[in-house]
């Protein structure tokens, strides 16, 4: 916890880098999964990528409505924690726990059904069929996703990044080893991919609630009997978070589809310019959530001015991020896609220019996630629920189906689109941070 004196603007970037240096890099590892499983399945055939790719965005819609709900947990916990409230940020930490213990089997439910909107949609039963056996295969690991949520966030928030570093970090070699066994030993596919994933988020959740348990002081990991107000509360502040990124990878997962409509070389080359463009992503993700604590940290010091300045400062500090990663997007995207699918040239037709367009909304991707960070941190997690709704769906969807059908750019039409969606996005939310934080940021209550 910071000393009472307030920090320098110096000081107070240091503080924000030595949370996010560790954060970025473990949420870069959640994605590095992604990245190896997109390197082992392209190898397999361009039918097993498309069906992996399919099978990863209908799992991400669904298991971010448990995350985000025990995300509620983060300004709850940074601001206790920045008063000196030992025993309340663990019995918010508790009520984590419980309520994804509570989700778990609803998003397990909703996830083992969700494979039944692509035949309607369109998309060819080879893929459907390989699609739902390795959503199948990730159904054993929807618990210990939302369980490890729970644990990261409460991390996270008492300024303890490292056990969520090593959690990561462990995962990753499981997966590495699981993948080659299964997908070239085993001969398994799609399925051995979803399995790796599942035995990956197994590993994550044991070492995240091992670090948690010692973060809070506990001697066992018993819990205490549910506090249905600490329950209610959390997923009050914590349903706004899921549906925004429900909404955010909602309309990443529905064009998904409509790329599946172009056949697998499109799926693909879109999912290897999504893998890559959200590697650097969950890397500004890393930033946010750094940005969340110090934002909350600070209110519960009662410094509403240094929480304003940690906010604005993140905000900078991510579209710098992602600006470099949007360059290497526009100076090398053809050597970017080969690596994921060689020998493949229409493949890496589609994914080199998509990653072009990546490029281009690459700085406001990076800002509107570290604005809703910040905001997060205050309290205010509905604005940007309400910001992601209105840019995407309202806006930037039917955009999409004009470009992408009417005006024959295709799936180039539909990334341009979702370009257009994130810069009003990021727009929004750093005015709504700008006009909080100014007339003072005060606790949760």
């Amino acid at each position: 916890m910071d000393t009472p004196s307030r920090p320098g603007l110096l000081h107070e970037a240091g503080r924000l880098v030595r949370l996010a240096a560790p954060m970025m890099v473990a949420q870069g590892g959640l994605m590095t999964m992604g990245v190896v499983d997109t390197f082992v399945i392209g190898r397999v055939s361009a039918l097993e990528m498309g069906a992996v790719s399919l099978g990863n965005t209908l799992a991400s819609v669904i298991l971010v409505l448990g995350l985000g709900l025990v995300m509620g947990l983060e300004p709850l916990v940074s601001q206790a924690h920045g008063a000196g409230e030992g025993e309340a940020a663990r019995g918010w930490f508790a009520s984590g726990i419980w309520l994804a213990l509570m989700v778990s089997l609803p998003l397990a439910a909703l996830l083992w059904i969700s494979t039944r909107v692509l035949g309607p949609a369109g998309v060819s039963p080879a893929i459907v069929e390989v699609t739902t056996l390795y959503v199948y295969a990730r159904l054993p690991g929807v618990p210990f996703n939302v369980l490890y949520g729970a644990c990261r966030s409460f991390l996270t928030s008492v300024e303890r990044v490292r056990p969520v570093l090593v959690a990561v970090l462990l995962a990753n070699a499981v997966n590495v080893v699981a993948d080659v066994v299964l997908v070239f030993g085993l001969d398994m596919g799609a399925v051995g991919v979803g399995l790796a994933t599942s035995a990956s988020w197994a590993i994550m959740f044991g070492v995240a609630a091992m670090a948690g348990r010692a973060a809070a002081g506990q001697a066992s990991l018993r819990l205490p009997r549910p506090d249905p107000a600490a329950l209610w509360r959390v997923a009050q502040l914590g349903w706004p978070i899921g549906l925004q990124l429900s909404v955010e990878v909602g309309i990443f997962a529905l064009v998904g589809v409509l790329v599946a409509r172009f056949g697998a070389e499109a799926l693909s080359g879109h999912h290897i310019a999504l893998t890559l463009a959200s590697l650097t992503f969950m890397c500004a993700v890393g930033l946010a959530v750094a940005t969340t604590t110090r934002v909350g940290v600070h209110i519960g010091r009662g410094d509403p001015r240094a929480a304003r300045r940690s906010g604005f400062l993140g905000v900078v500090m991510g579209a710098a991020f992602m600006g470099l990663g949007g360059v290497a997007f526009l100076v090398m995207p053809e050597t970017l896609a080969s690596w994921f699918a060689p020998g493949a040239p229409g493949v890496i037709r589609v994914g080199a220019e998509l990653l072009r367009i990546a490029a281009v909304f690459s700085v406001a991707d990076g800002v509107q996630v570290v604005a809703a960070g910040a905001l997060r941190g205050a309290g205010d997690t509905r604005w940007p629920f309400y910001a992601n709704t209105a840019a995407h769906w309202l806006l930037g969807f039917p955009l999409a189906l004009y470009l992408g059908f009417e005006a024959g750019l295709g799936v180039a039409g539909f990334w341009w689109a979702l370009a257009l969606g994130l810069v009003g996005v990021a727009v929004t939310l750093t005015l709504r941070f700008a006009w909080l934080s100014g007339r003072g940021l005060a606790r949760v209550r």
